[in-house]
């Protein structure tokens, strides 16, 4: 290790403290983080970001805020997680004299775990475009389109049954529940200057398909509304929902899991159910794997009763 590092770190480390934490709990972990440690660096930034507050939160030190940064940085550069919440907090937060390149820092860190799948930031980006629609000189209606995604992407990663998601916060995790989203997406929408004409042009592109008689095309558009920016779930089942009823595998088994992923009550596990058994009788080869995860959603007592008026429902789909 370059004992000219540890040195100037020792510096920094005695410079500007005058808190609780002693110097010997900051040399303990400052030789395990300049070497790469993750939780070294975190603990490291946790000090610092406590020792800013000691005035209180509002009248924070911007130089012990920036030493808390820098070693959040440093842990979050190889994925430490708390680390990055903590990063998505102190970015966002505008303070006198502090680094004026820290909101496109958020931004960037934000879309970054947005995509990645991760909760908190998706929903964080959701509200940073629900509110930016208010900014002079914004395109409202790519605001407001970027916002209902990033909502959809959350009810979209949430588990089947799930209901509520906790979102890292500054001092506790807040509770969100699917409702809240799904509110946040219907108040939205009628924001949306062109959404009566989307959901017209929706309806017009499903039945010209249905009209081509080509069960591919149908397909296909249940594809572009199930995911992406230009998700559309319920216009997704029903593309979905009129191949599957004309007996095909691939509608069936994509229709399945879209209940299963959004399903919310025991009559949802059942559709999904019935849907992966008829992908399973078409010789759909991911039937099975699906079918193993919404069973353990079913009632075992019932799973009796269910197969059989599956068999009799498929049945009826094959004359």
């Amino acid at each position: 290790m370059n004992r000219i590092v540890i040195v100037f770190f020792v510096l920094l480390l005695c410079v500007g403290s005058a808190s609780g934490n002693s110097a010997d709990q900051k040399l303990a972990l400052l030789e395990s983080a300049v070497a790469g440690d993750q939780d070294a660096q975190f603990s490291l930034g946790e000090i610092y970001r406590e020792e800013s507050e000691e005035m209180g939160f509002i009248d924070r030190d911007i130089a012990l805020l920036n030493k808390a940064v820098y070693w959040y940085e440093q842990a979050a550069q190889t994925g430490h997680q708390q680390s990055r919440y903590a990063l998505l907090n102190i970015y966002n937060d505008p303070l006198v004299g502090s680094d004026p390149e820290w909101q496109s820092k958020w931004f960037l860190l934000a879309e970054k775990m947005a995509k990645e799948g991760d909760q908190t930031a998706q929903i964080k980006l959701a509200e940073y475009y629900r509110i930016k629609r208010y900014f002079e000189n914004t395109d409202v209606e790519e605001c407001i389109k970027q916002a209902v995604y990033w909502y959809s992407q959350v009810l979209k990663g949430m588990g089947p049954g799930q209901d509520i998601v906790y979102v890292n916060g500054i001092f506790t995790p807040k509770k969100i529940t699917r409702s809240d989203i799904e509110t946040e997406i219907a108040d939205l929408d009628k924001l949306d200057p062109g959404i009566e004409e989307k959901k017209k042009k929706a309806k017009f592109l499903l039945e010209n398909a249905i009209e081509s008689g080509s069960l591919e095309s149908v397909i296909k558009l249940g594809d572009i509304w199930s995911t992406g920016k230009d998700q559309n779930l319920p216009m997704a089942i029903k593309s979905y929902l009129y191949a599957a009823k004309k007996n095909n595998p691939e509608a069936q088994i994509k229709l399945a899991r879209l209940r299963y992923q959004q399903a919310r009550e025991m009559d949802d596990y059942c559709e999904a159910y019935f849907w992966a058994m008829a992908a399973a009788a078409g010789k759909n080869i991911a039937a099975q794997p699906l079918l193993l995860k919404i069973v353990e959603k079913l009632p075992q007592e019932h799973m009796a009763a269910l197969e059989a008026e599956a068999k009799k429902g498929i049945k009826r789909l094959e004359k």
